[in-house]
């Protein structure tokens, strides 16, 4: 879910009938809770990003892919010696942090037999609040 999902959600939850108000008063603690857990939710998962992202850091990585670039924010975040973001655009949007504008299978079957090596891989091609980091430290 994005903020423009959220937002329009909200939209249609905090709509008040005038005719069953006492119904609609009734409402507000389901619609705290919905609303905590989504804010719970998204903040572990902002934690465990930072958490990853700081690893990242400490332990200098030279090179770094992320998968699902979108604007380019998480990138352009990520210290590392090279850098390369696969992202087909497919939301209208190209970042120009993206180094290989195709699908994720595309690019792996591009680089299939190239002596290529990351030390970490940002996945996040969904563009939901589901992501994934993965890394691998290199001898």
């Amino acid at each position: 879910m994005n903020i423009e999902q959220l937002q329009e959600e909200w939209e249609k939850d905090c709509e008040i009938d005038d005719n069953y108000l006492g119904e609609q008063s009734t409402a507000t603690p389901k619609l705290h809770a919905k609303y905590v857990k989504m804010l719970v939710q998204i903040k572990l998962k902002h934690t465990k990003l930072t958490s990853d992202y700081n690893l990242a850091r400490k332990n200098k990585f030279l090179n770094y892919l992320e998968i699902g670039v979108f604007t380019g924010e998480n990138i352009t975040m990520v210290e590392a010696l090279h850098k390369d973001g696969v992202d087909p655009g497919l939301e209208g949007v190209v970042a120009a942090q993206v180094t290989y504008p195709m699908t994720s299978d595309n690019f792996f079957e591009f680089i299939k037999g190239h002596d290529i090596k990351y030390d970490v891989i940002f996945i996040d091609g969904i563009k939901s609040f589901d992501l994934c980091f993965v890394y691998r430290l290199v001898d």
